[in-house]
C-alpha cells in the first residue's frame, strides 16, 4: 500500500487520555503498509505523557494558551518541510479543526474515543465537517450515534471499535499494589474507572466505599488523580475512619495498571441525558471499561448506553439504574462476596473482550480504512457483532 499518515493528537483533550493514547501507540508500526509519523500539540509534559504510553514522537507544537487552531502557521510549516502525507489523522476536535484550516487539501480523518461534551461540541464539528469534509472514527456505536443525531451523515461517521494489547496488563502486580497501598489480600480492592479521569466523581465514590463498609464488607477504592471532587471525597472517607481505603493513584488513569490488584472496577457515568448546552458536566468515556474486560474483573456500572452497549446485566456485569447509588452498593456487595457470580462475570468480560476487542482486528481494519481514503473510496469498516444489552427490572 506504501502509504504515509501523520497522526496529530492532543494528550489533555477530552479524547487524548491514556487510554486514546494506548490506543494510537499499539497501531503504530503494526498497520500493514503505512509509514506513520506523530505530531504531539501542546508542551514538554503532553511529549513526555505521549512517549510514556509507547509514542514514539516524530514532532511537537506546543500552541500558545493551548489553543490549538493558533498552531496554525507552525502546522503549515511542518508538513511543508516533512511532507507530503497521504492521510492526516486527527485524535479529537481541535487537533482535527487545526488540520482542517492549516492543510486544508490534506485527507482528513479523525478518531474519537469519546463523544463531545455537548450539542454544541457536535454541531460545531458538523460544520468543520460540511467546509472540509473528512472521516470521523467513532470507538462505539454510542458516540457515532451522537454525532447523527446533530445531522452528521453516515458516509461520514463510522464506527471501528478499539483494539487492545493484553500483554499490557501483569496479572502478576497484584501482591506488590496491594503492599504498595498498604492493602491486605482480605481487602476488596474497587477501581473507579472512565476517561477523562476529571470527568469521574471522586465524591460518589467516597459515598459507596462508605455504604459498603456501613453492610459490613471490608473494601477500599482507588480513584485517578485528578478526579472531580477527589480532596472532598477523601474528607468524607476521613470522616468515615475510612481514609486508608480512599486510594488516590496517579497509576489508576492507565487502567491496566492497577486492575490486576482490584477485585472489582465500578464505572459512574450517565449518558442517558444530554449535558448542557453549553458545555454542561461532562461524563466520564467507558473505554477504560474495557480494560476491566480485559483484565478479567468484575464489572459494577450504572447502565448508560455506552456501558449497554458492551455489557448485559447479570450476564457480563452488574448494573444499576443511573443515580441509584444504593443500587450500585447492594450490587458491588453480591459480587464482591458470590463467588460463582464473580467467577462467571470475569470470565465472560475476558472472553469477551478477546473475541471483539483484539489489537491485530483493529490494526487489519484500520489499514482498510486508510487505504479507502486515500484512494477516495466509500469507507467500509468491517461489521463487529454486538456485545451487550440493557436486560434488568425497569429499563429497555
Amino acid at each position: 500500500m506504501g502509504l504515509r499518515v501523520l497522526h496529530v493528537v492532543d494528550p489533555v483533550s477530552r479524547s487524548g487520555g491514556p487510554c486514546a493514547l494506548r490506543l494510537l501507540a499499539d497501531g503504530l508500526g503494526r498497520v500493514e503498509g503505512v509509514e506513520q509519523d506523530v505530531l504531539v500539540l501542546g508542551g514538554t509534559a503532553d511529549g513526555e505523557l505521549a512517549r510514556g504510553e509507547g509514542i514514539d514522537v516524530f514532532h511537537r507544537i506546543a500552541p500558545a494558551g493551548r489553543q490549538a487552531v493558533l498552531a496554525s502557521t507552525a502546522m503549515r510549516r511542518f508538513v511543508r518541510r516533512h511532507g507530503p502525507y497521504d492521510v492526516v489523522h486527527a485524535w479529537s476536535i481541535p487537533a482535527y479543526t487545526l488540520v482542517a484550516l492549516a492543510v486544508p487539501g490534506a485527507l482528513r480523518m479523525l478518531t474519537l474515543t469519546a463523544g463531545p461534551t455537548s450539542r454544541r461540541g457536535a454541531h460545531w464539528l458538523r460544520m468543520a465537517l460540511r467546509e472540509r469534509p473528512g472521516t470521523v472514527l467513532c470507538a462505539s456505536s454510542v458516540i457515532s450515534r451522537s454525532l447523527r443525531s446533530c445531522g452528521m451523515s453516515e458516509d461520514v461517521v463510522h464506527v471501528l471499535h478499539p483494539g487492545l494489547d493484553f500483554g499490557r496488563i501483569e496479572h502478576g502486580d497484584r501482591a506488590r499494589l496491594r503492599e504498595q497501598w498498604g492493602i491486605g489480600e482480605s481487602t476488596r480492592v474497587i477501581a473507579l474507572v472512565g476517561e477523562p479521569a476529571s470527568a469521574c466523581d471522586g465524591w460518589r465514590a467516597s459515598w459507596i466505599l462508605s455504604g459498603l463498609a456501613g453492610v459490613g464488607l471490608d473494601a477500599a477504592v482507588v480513584v485517578p488523580d485528578g478526579v472531580r471532587e477527589v480532596h472532598r471525597g477523601y474528607e468524607r472517607a476521613a470522616r468515615m475512619d475510612l481514609a486508608d481505603r480512599f486510594i488516590v493513584d496517579g497509576r489508576a488513569a492507565r487502567p491496566w495498571s492497577i486492575l490486576p490488584a482490584c477485585d472489582a472496577a465500578l464505572f459512574l457515568g450517565d449518558d442517558t441525558r444530554e449535558a448542557g448546552r453549553g458545555g454542561g458536566r461532562a461524563e466520564p468515556g467507558a473505554f477504560p471499561v474495557l480494560w476491566a474486560m480485559a483484565a478479567g474483573v468484575m464489572v459494577v456500572a450504572e447502565a448508560g448506553y455506552a456501558i449497554g452497549e458492551v455489557l448485559e446485566d447479570h450476564h457480563s456485569a452488574l448494573l444499576a439504574k443511573p443515580g441509584d447509588d444504593w443500587g450500585l452498593v447492594r450490587a458491588l456487595m453480591r459480587g464482591l462476596t458470590d463467588e460463582q457470580l464473580a467467577w462467571r462475570l470475569r470470565d465472560t468480560v475476558r472472553s469477551e473482550a478477546f473475541s471483539y476487542f483484539s489489537r491485530q482486528r483493529y490494526c487489519s481494519d484500520l489499514a482498510v480504512v486508510y487505504e479507502q481514503v486515500a484512494e477516495g473510496l466509500p469507507v467500509r469498516v468491517p461489521d463487529l457483532p454486538a456485545t451487550g444489552g440493557l436486560r434488568f427490572s425497569g429499563r429497555t
